[in-house]
């Protein structure tokens, strides 16, 4: 799709049809595309690409200026992983992460040099207008979401690092007390286990929604947003709930203290603790005036320090640098 994309803003873009792993022909290509163009930098998102630009170079297939962003650090990699980037990493001209969590990761448990390494902040475009509120009811009741529930909503794949499992036990408690609605947005390998847990916990207040388009217009559907990851870096679906004026729950972990402060422009809460998500979003679901304090004060954050702009102004500095 963000191929699509580009192509329609008719800029150029080349695959390497890598179906799984990559080969040494995948890295001929890279550098036959690389002697073609002729590129000043060479940026590398993720952990496979960083890995082909390295060892394009390593081999002297091709000669560049190398910039990588792992975006992500490595606690999840296996040895074999962790070796090759260990081997190559001297390769990088520069690397950036995402958030400073990930920076210190990298230098005190991956040996990266600080001088090498830099952080910039994702940045976030401005959402498009919110719709009516009118609007809202008409598309929940399309859900078949009445028009009394607190809508609790999260984005992301159904995957263990997400943490969606502690969420739907807190949902459990709070339905007891409180008219609550939870919107799951996302797909993955953890969809089969969160249904039977749903069924487990007899929640009729659950809707799985899978991958969707524009989320913007799913998150103005919601009253509180939820992030109960058990790690994470600096996620962008936290930073569009931000820029929508979501009050926000979102777990102690990595780099979300940097993206949220606790009771000023969400609420922090403990990894993996059910119980302290449960108490957190309770604070929210019974207090409006707290709900829309913290989301303006989180609207405010993701404009002044994670705006689109001033990421793609770091980005420029940056490739200046090298």
């Amino acid at each position: 799709p963000y191929a699509q994309l580009l192509e329609k803003s008719h800029i150029p873009v080349y695959s390497l049809g890598v179906a799984n792993r990559a080969t040494f022909k995948t890295i001929r290509k890279l550098a036959q595309i690389v002697a073609e163009l002729r590129p000043d930098i060479v940026h590398a998102f993720m952990y496979q690409a960083i890995q082909i630009c390295r060892l394009t170079r390593f081999l002297k297939y091709a000669d560049f200026t190398l910039i990588s962003s792992p975006r992500v650090h490595y606690r999840t990699r296996g040895r074999l992983s962790l070796w090759i980037d260990g081997l190559l990493k001297h390769l990088d001209d520069l690397l950036i992460t995402e958030s400073e969590a990930s920076r210190q990761y990298l230098l005190k448990r991956r040996g990266y040099q600080e001088n090498k390494t830099t952080t910039i902040y994702n940045g976030v475009a401005h959402p498009p207008a919110t719709i009516a509120e009118q609007d809202r009811i008409k598309y929940r009741r399309q859900l078949g979401i009445s028009d009394q529930p607190i809508v609790i909503g999260t984005v992301g794949r159904l995957d263990k690092q997400k943490g969606h499992a502690y969420l739907l036990e807190a949902i459990a408690k709070l339905r007891v007390s409180y008219p609550v609605h939870l919107l799951l947005l996302g797909e993955g390998p953890m969809r089969s286990k969160l249904q039977s847990l749903i069924s487990h916990f007899e929640l009729k207040n659950v809707t799985l929604l899978g991958e969707q388009p524009n989320v913007f217009y799913w998150l103005s559907l919601m009253d509180i947003f939820a992030l109960p990851s058990l790690w994470e870096c600096l996620p962008n679906d936290l930073l569009e709930a931000m820029a929508m004026g979501l009050p926000i729950v979102a777990t102690d972990v990595d780099g979300i203290p940097e993206t949220i402060s606790h009771n000023n422009s969400g609420l922090l809460c403990s990894p993996g603790d059910s119980h302290s998500l449960f108490s957190s979003l309770q604070d929210l679901v019974v207090n409006p005036s707290l709900r829309q304090q913290l989301g303006k004060n989180a609207q405010g954050a993701a404009r002044d320090n994670f705006s689109l702009v001033k990421m793609i102004a770091n980005f420029d500095k940056a490739y200046d640098s090298v």
